[in-house]
């Protein structure tokens, strides 16, 4: 047999080309695999409606305008003179700091089908102004409704929407007519800002954004709600406290009042106020967070007004148990969710008029 054998140059020739042409065929391979990928993609993004990747956010002007955004610096006072202060920091409408601020939603509750055409069109100027974040807005337009006549079953809805509202406005920096400005000079403390304007260290503490009251800056540039005079109105047969500023509706909330009657009627004043408190039973002392104590997580002492005969040992506190709210399940006190008095107590000074009537 005969064996033919190539020359070293024509098989280093033939390896080349073997070579040249994996390499052709891989390329080719690959680019078919990503077109296949891609149009995959492509595809289950359109069963999605556009719906953008995982992690990013659709541009939208409220997400452009609101989202992660920080604050812009407050410009400084001219030197020696106080009063020519810039406006404060646009505010941020996440009640937890350091969170992005989200687009505004529109309430998810529609108008009812039996309220008139007027009535209709201002809840609805209310929501848009809502969506829109123009809390002023939206204040007027939910404060005109709720003033109709012919509010009816709107009601419910408008106080609502108008209460939290209300909240928002006096708890962030937003501008309203019943705030003043105030840059901070030397001498300064929030208690005694409080005191002058009439307000709670929490609430001026909270709406300026201040997380140790007693460490503030010369130039800081607050707003301050002025003077407000809030009003408080519970109701025993229908379980309701109406928080009221300046004679006019600011929110209303669901209460437990006393079992078989208990809670006392007339005039009274907020007379002391108590975070996290403790809760005295025949002379016993329960301290906060002893699953024995009913207070919740806060405290308003009430003292009797007028001629209204005096009633010790009567409050407005908060409950572990919010089942109890909405009939009269207390021992005599007014009663609210840890939540809602929570906000109340930041909101109102002590001094602030209660009147309880059947």
């Amino acid at each position: 047999m005969e064996y033919t054998f190539q020359s070293d140059e024509d098989a280093a020739r033939r390896k080349n080309w073997i070579v040249a042409s994996a390499i052709v065929l891989s390329f080719a391979i690959g680019a078919i695999l990503l077109l296949s990928a891609g149009g995959r993609r492509g595809a289950a993004a359109q069963d999605r409606g556009g719906e953008p990747p995982a992690g990013r956010q659709a541009a939208t002007p409220e997400a452009s305008r609101d989202a992660g955004r920080p604050s812009a610096p407050a410009k400084q006072a001219a030197p020696g003179n106080p009063a020519q202060t810039a406006k404060p920091p646009a505010p941020d409408t996440q009640a937890a700091a350091g969170k992005p601020a989200a687009a505004p939603q529109r309430p998810a509750r529609q108008v009812p089908a039996s309220a008139s055409p007027a009535v209709r069109k201002l809840v609805e100027a209310g929501q848009e102004a809502e969506m829109r974040d123009d809390l002023s807005a939206a204040r007027a337009a939910y404060a005109e409704a709720l003033a109709s006549t012919d509010v009816g079953d709107a009601r419910g809805l408008v106080e609502s929407r108008l209460g939290e509202v209300m909240v928002k406005l006096v708890s962030t920096q937003r501008e309203m007519p019943e705030k003043v400005e105030h840059a901070i000079v030397a001498g300064d403390r929030i208690s005694i800002l409080a005191k002058r304007h009439g307000t709670t260290v929490d609430l001026i503490s909270m709406a300026n954004r201040i997380s140790n009251p007693n460490n503030i800056k010369l130039g800081d540039r607050l707003r301050i709600l002025d003077k407000a005079k809030f009003e408080i109105e519970v109701s025993k047969s229908e379980n309701w406290l109406l928080l009221k500023m300046n004679g006019k509706f600011f929110k209303r909330y669901t209460v437990g009042t006393g079992l078989y009657n208990r809670t006392p009627v007339g005039t009274f004043k907020v007379s002391d106020k108590i975070k996290e408190p403790d809760w005295w039973k025949d002379n016993v002392k329960i301290p906060y967070g002893d699953p024995r104590n009913i207070l919740g997580t806060r405290w308003m002492a009430i003292s009797a007004t007028g001629t209204t005969p005096p009633a010790k040992g009567y409050g407005i506190h908060g409950t572990w148990d919010n089942s109890s709210l909405g009939q009269q399940s207390s021992a005599g006190c007014v009663r609210m969710a840890n939540t809602d008095v929570e906000e109340l107590f930041t909101i109102i000074p002590e001094g602030t008029a209660v009147t309880i009537h059947e």
